[in-house]
């Protein structure tokens, strides 16, 4: 689908915020690169028409969005003689599997469609936004300086940015990739770059990574990835391609939404997570699950020859004017899970989607630092951060290595 369609369907939400604040996004680490002469250096240009999600915001116009314009096709970054800026976000997908020690650098690619050449200062955004909700008076813009970003202009109309701290950044986990912050640094100086919402793929911006080869023996499951078109996440992560879904789950419908008037959110999670094994228990020849175990965290040990882990997340969207929430409601309540796979990186699916990787995930990264994307789509504001429970990890054991087909 084409993303200017779906940009007019947004539904207005308040932004969630995180906590962190970035700076620029030069080369200073404090993650040391590998440098070992004989492990092989890769190269991974990322350039998704849809999963990079784009937008601009305007000082001088505070209240405007994305959706005012006629034109969604660029975004601009400007600043005006009296010192207002137009600033244009960018976020693209990271790669799975890449740990940030092994990162080498990070280019950010920009293609120009009008304008001055960009002088531009590049930081990371310290919140999520939605594309067509996003507007200066509701984003925080992070202290990215006054200093342009080194700028290197390419082949027709492309210039590239370094961008290495921050990639290394959202690979370590100290702060989520909620995108890039572009602003320009000369007064009077104005520079439009295609967008990711236009008719031209090709023109979308991308982002290049060089990496170290991973050298390490050393397994996180018993699984590498496998790509799979039917099912959901739940059923993904069980490795099987029937859909397991909220009727098959819950006999009393109302329970779960008792668990949650009764504790809120650790509650309704508890509750979820019971059902699950008890799905799985019923259901365990079926599956050929042989033992499912709940782990205590992320890093207790597992059986990598046999076994695999699995994370469990649920996500509540609490009502804007304060009244007890129904889980009944569209959106209101869902779950979702996460499979590690032999790398160290995650993978998960969606009901009518293929599963992917999950973008950004390797060995290092902690996955309960940050709430899920709950659609590959980042950047609708109904979505972001959705899943904001703690996670619960547990392994299974399967007794095929082939995806069953449980009913």
């Amino acid at each position: 689908m084409n993303r200017k369609k779906r940009i007019i369907i947004l539904t207005a939400a308040a932004v969630l915020t995180l906590a962190t604040l970035l700076s620029g996004c030069g080369t200073k680490s404090k993650t040391p690169v590998n440098t070992e002469q004989k492990t092989k250096t890769k190269s991974v240009m990322v350039q998704e028409e849809d999963n990079t999600v784009t937008a601009w915001i305007s000082e001088a116009n505070p209240e405007q969005s994305i959706l005012d314009l006629a034109d969604v096709d660029t975004v601009t970054t400007a600043l005006s003689e009296d010192g207002k800026r137009d600033v244009a976000l960018v976020r693209i997908p990271l790669p799975a599997g890449i740990t940030p020690d092994r990162l080498e650098d990070a280019y950010l690619y920009m293609k120009k469609s009008g304008g001055d050449d960009p002088q531009i200062t590049v930081g990371a955004a310290p919140q999520s936004w939605a594309s067509g909700e996003v507007r200066w008076n509701n984003f925080q813009m992070p202290d990215i300086g006054e200093k342009s970003a080194t700028i290197e202009a390419q082949e027709d109309g492309w210039f590239r940015i370094n961008v290495t701290e921050c990639v290394r950044n959202w690979l370590r986990g100290d702060v989520g990739n909620a995108g890039f912050v572009l602003a320009e640094v000369t007064r009077g100086a104005k520079t439009e770059f295609y967008s990711g919402s236009g008719d031209i793929s090709a023109n979308y911006p991308k982002l290049r990574i060089r990496y170290k080869a991973n050298k390490s023996k050393e397994a996180y499951g018993k699984y590498s990835y496998t790509e799979q078109a039917d099912g959901n996440c739940l059923s993904y992560a069980l490795r099987d391609v029937r859909e397991i879904l909220s009727e098959d789950l819950f006999a009393d419908s109302n329970g779960l939404q008792y668990a949650y008037d009764g504790g809120g959110l650790s509650a309704a999670l508890s509750y979820t997570k019971d059902a699950v094994f008890a799905y799985i228990t019923a259901n365990k020849d079926a599956l050929k699950i042989s033992k499912i175990r709940e782990l205590s965290s992320r890093d207790e040990e597992i059986d990598t020859a046999n076994e695999y882990r699995v994370a469990m997340r649920i996500g509540v969207r609490d009502s804007d004017d304060g009244t007890p929430v129904s889980l009944a409601e569209n959106g209101a309540y869902d779950y979702h899970f996460r499979v590690q796979l032999k790398d160290g990186s995650w993978a998960e699916k969606l009901q009518g989607d293929p599963s992917r990787l999950t973008a950004g995930s390797n060995a290092e990264l902690d996955p309960s630092k940050y709430p899920w994307d709950a659609a590959f789509q980042w950047g609708y504001e109904k979505w972001n951060d959705y899943y904001n429970s703690e996670p619960v990890y547990f392994a299974v054991t399967k007794t095929t290595d082939d995806f069953t087909s449980h009913r």
